[in-house]
Parts: structure tokens; sequence; C-alpha cells
């Protein structure tokens, strides 16, 4: 795995990865209940264009928006950090010229939010589970709150 870091509490926050891996499995990563939850969060249910994200007694709603090139996660509903309603998680991916993705994250509004340094800690542990769950199909997902 390469990681480019740049943090600014202030700004959206972004990281690109070179993931070893195929394009579908990514996908399958970001888009399923079966995938999010094996780096991010123990619960998930898919709906159409819809991801419920639980992470216990607290958890999250996304609207999915996905193209071949990139998946955007709209947050509609979070009552674990209530501020990120109105954001957009995004995950564009291309493969690269020795055949593994290029991954660029970016979550849009979390910069100047009360969250921001908290959830730019959480980001920046969980992307890496993502990254582990792609490639090896192992990931950190968190444990339920209560």
């Amino acid at each position: 795995m390469t990681e480019t870091t740049h943090v600014d509490y202030d700004a959206d926050f972004t990281r690109s990865f070179t993931i070893k891996a195929a394009p579908a499995s990514l996908r399958a990563a970001i888009t399923t209940a079966e995938g999010v939850s094996g780096w991010w969060a123990p619960t998930v249910i898919a709906g159409s264009d819809l991801l419920s994200i639980s992470f216990g007694d607290v958890g999250a709603e996304v609207h999915v928006v996905a193209t071949p090139e990139q998946v955007v996660w709209e947050v509609v509903d979070c009552s674990a950090e209530p501020d990120w309603v109105g954001t957009s998680i995004e995950f564009a991916s291309r493969v690269g010229a020795s055949g593994s993705i290029e991954l660029d994250f970016i979550h849009r509004g979390l910069g100047g939010l009360p969250c921001a340094e908290t959830c730019f800690a959480g980001w920046t542990h969980f992307l890496p589970s993502l990254v582990s769950f792609v490639e090896s199909g192992v990931g950190s997902p968190a444990t339920p709150q209560s």
C-alpha cells in the first residue's frame, strides 16, 4: 500500500492510495453491505441506493451514487456525527500503470466541523482497513458501541 497524506482540519479530508487488487474488489467493498462491514462498520444494511451503517446505538445512512470511475456516499442521516449530514464521501478510482488501483478518497465538507480532528483520526484508521480488506479480505472494522 502506498499512501499520500495531507492534513488540514479546515479543509476536506483527502487521502490517495495505491491498492494491489482488481477494481471489482474495491467496488464491492464500498457498495455492498458485506464489503462495508468488512472494513468499517459492524452492521450494514443495503437498500437499492442506500446504505444503513450501524456502530451499535449510533449510525449513519448514506445515499450511494455510483459511476464506473467513482462512488459517492451522500450523508443523509448520522446519529454518530450529526454534522456529517450534507457532507459527501467520495471514492474515485482508476487503474494505474502497473494494473493496481489508484484510489482518491475525499470526505467533502468535513473540514472545519467540530468533529474534524476526531473524524480525521477515524478515517486515518479506517482507510488502511479498507485497503487491507480489498487486498487481503481482512479489514479492521469498528466494534459495536452502546
